[in-house]
């Protein structure tokens, strides 16, 4: 279980905050994936982006407020 929630939290390539786009974003869970909304701040399924761009050797990390787990 604990590796289909740390997969679900991983998505390919690495976009940076500017760079992201509404809508759904492709998980490494196959056949799972996050909903990105752009309305009001940045929320990746219901979970708010509390701190983004935190660069790392192999890709970008953006904080959430919650744990996402895959339905």
């Amino acid at each position: 279980a604990l590796k289909n929630v740390l997969l679900y939290h991983v998505v390919e390539g690495v976009a940076a905050a500017g760079d992201l786009k509404a809508g759904m974003v492709p998980t490494l869970l196959q056949d799972k994936s996050l909903t990105v909304d752009l309305t009001s701040g940045v929320k990746i399924n219901s979970s708010s982006v509390t701190k983004a761009n935190i660069l790392t050797k192999n890709g970008i990390i953006h904080v959430v407020d919650s744990v996402l787990v895959p339905n």
